[in-house]
């Protein structure tokens, strides 16, 4: 008898990675394209949308493609849909070419997305927010219709 449950126990954890995967691949798929961020708070401060209108935000695949200005920055992303809130790693290399993870979460809604991310190895935020003397974005962007 403790076979059986053994087995059922396994079976039904193993759909529910599958489940979890097949989740983050949905979104990954839905995230594919251009965005431009509307709202950002970086450390506790407002960004303007003067320097938000100058930037642009591209998924392709696995890789985000950031431009700010003349300035262009290549990263990439993973997914874990089956976590409440979503979360999503970007890793990247910083100014001296060593590379860097950030831990964030996000929200997908229609064309719609929020992503709040921990800057310089900190901790996954648990909430979309970038309080003062926080090493925290939160970034909410549109999909940009070409």
């Amino acid at each position: 008898m403790k076979l059986r449950g053994l087995i059922v126990l396994g079976l039904v954890l193993a759909f529910g990675a599958v489940k979890a995967a097949d989740d983050a691949d949905k979104d990954k798929e839905k995230l594919q394209g251009a965005w431009q961020p509307i709202a950002a708070i970086e450390r506790g401060e407002e960004q303007s949308k003067e320097k938000l209108k100058n930037r642009k935000i591209t998924f392709k695949g696995d890789k985000i493609t950031v431009k700010h200005d003349e300035e262009v920055h290549d990263v990439t992303f993973k997914l874990d849909a089956s976590k409440k809130p979503k979360e999503i790693d970007v890793t990247g290399k910083d100014k001296e070419g060593k590379e860097q993870q950030m831990k964030g979460i996000y929200e997908l809604k229609g064309d719609t997305l929020k992503v709040c991310l921990a800057m310089e190895g900190g901790d996954r935020p648990s909430k979309f927010e970038s309080p003062d003397g926080s090493k925290l974005i939160f970034v909410t962007l549109e999909r940009i219709k070409e």
